[in-house]
């Protein structure tokens, strides 16, 4: 919940922004944070799928494609099996 509610603030912020003229670095640099806030909690909601649903060997690959494709870096190898906390 936590991840969602601060993506809905920073897209909020980003309107304000655009509607009160602000310089466009600055409605830039709150654009790239949306978006890195929009990709955590994506990340965040697959862990918890992944977890919760698929063998550990599947989760290791399913994470292995996705994160280089939200441009992160996969993980080198899983931990122990765990539930991640829920959101929020």
């Amino acid at each position: 919940m936590r991840h969602a509610l601060r993506v809905a603030g920073q897209t909020s912020a980003l309107a304000s922004m655009i509607q009160g003229g602000r310089p466009y670095g600055d409605v830039v640099q709150q654009l790239l944070a949306a978006r890195g806030s929009l990709d955590a909690l994506l990340v965040r909601l697959l862990e918890i799928e992944l977890n919760g649903n698929l063998p550990r060997a599947e989760r290791a690959l399913v994470r292995a494609l996705v994160c280089p494709a939200l441009g992160r870096r996969a993980p080198s190898r899983e931990g122990p099996a765990r539930r991640p906390a829920p959101l929020g």
